[in-house]
């Protein structure tokens, strides 16, 4: 990454939607961000990169954020890097300084960031604050289509929509959240189920974590609380309470998916163009191209989002999507392997 324009950040979180949320605050700020899941994927990116600052959620499988640091700072010291990278610790928990070593780390933030928390950050440890940073604001005005979506979701019985909004910061980044959240449901519900059939309380304490969190980020704030409560049951080995509590959790979690599963089936995307030509679709994915190089996922899917509108071949929209997906994941690696395959 020679010739930075930008700050390049690393986000390592293994949750889809925490991370997303996470990107798209600092795709918002003007920085450019790089994105890993686990720790080995983390150290794969910081291996062949250079970035100016790692934020780092905690609570990981496999090895945690303390962890994954620790690898990290063992490739520095390998390397004989001129400096450490500085890092923040992502987390949905209390002051972590009171139970970890928190050397690695220049300090700690509680998710979801918002926008002066990164502006204070970036200022304490003189990185660049892109001139166009975007302060928080009222949400402005909606489409016909956005509102009546908004109200929709607002209707579902264990949604508080205007928490969801100011979660997530903004309605298409909520509106994406939301479809996430749906789609990962399903294999939530059968992995708690797993791992209380095999009374693995630690994996069932990572797995609350994580629900706590995402369903914090949508606005289901009662699911949030009772996942936390499960959460706090595994911390502390309690599996009898855990066995009579989970399914009354999962039951909800459930009856939540129904809800968004009616709510997506109505709301999903109808092509509104005609056929494009060809030349215009290669210099569409040209131009997307150009903006992966650069960082610039959000203009990125904005051109997608226009060739959708589009009624494209089978394979071209496929493409598309495959692309679209990558691009909410900010994964610079898996961008510039999807153009690669296609030659």
């Amino acid at each position: 990454m020679s010739q930075k324009e930008k700050t390049v950040i690393l986000v390592v979180d293994d949750n889809e939607i925490s991370r997303l949320v996470t990107m798209e605050t600092l795709l918002a700020c003007g920085f450019s961000v790089d994105s890993a899941e686990n720790a080995q994927e983390a150290l794969k990116l910081f291996r062949s990169n250079s970035y100016d600052l790692i934020f780092m959620d905690q609570e990981m499988p496999e090895e945690d954020g303390f962890a994954c640091m620790d690898m990290i700072r063992g490739y520095e010291l390998e390397s004989s890097a001129s400096h450490p990278t500085p890092a923040v610790l992502l987390t949905a928990n209390e002051d972590p300084s009171r139970s970890h070593d928190m050397s690695n780390f220049h300090t700690y933030l509680k998710k979801p960031l918002n926008h002066k928390q990164i502006q204070d950050v970036m200022q304490e440890l003189n990185l660049t604050i892109p001139d166009d940073i975007i302060p928080d604001s009222e949400e402005g005005e909606l489409s016909s289509e956005d509102s009546s979506w908004f109200h929709a979701f607002e209707q579902i019985p264990m949604i508080d929509g205007n928490a969801g909004l100011t979660h997530t910061g903004s309605l298409p980044l909520l509106k994406r959240v939301v479809d996430c959240f749906y789609q990962e449901l399903d294999g939530e519900i059968a992995g708690f189920k797993e791992k209380l059939e095999a009374r693995d309380t630690d994996s069932l304490r990572i797995r609350a974590h994580a629900l706590k969190h995402s369903a914090y980020l949508i606005g289901a704030l009662d699911l949030s609380v009772e996942a936390r409560e499960a959460e706090e049951l595994a911390k502390e080995l309690k599996l009898p309470e855990l066995q009579d509590f989970l399914p009354k959790l999962l039951q909800a979690c459930e009856q939540l998916g129904i809800e968004l599963e009616t709510l997506i089936k109505n709301y999903k995307h109808q092509p509104s163009q005609g056929s494009l030509p060809e030349e215009d679709y290669e210099q569409a994915l040209k131009d997307i191209h150009e903006l992966i190089e650069a960082y610039d996922y959000e203009d990125g899917r904005l051109i997608c989002d226009m060739l959708r509108d589009y009624a494209l071949l089978p394979e071209q929209l496929d493409f598309i999507d495959n692309l679209y997906e990558a691009l909410w994941r900010a994964n610079q690696v898996e961008l510039l392997g999807l153009f690669n395959n296609m030659k």
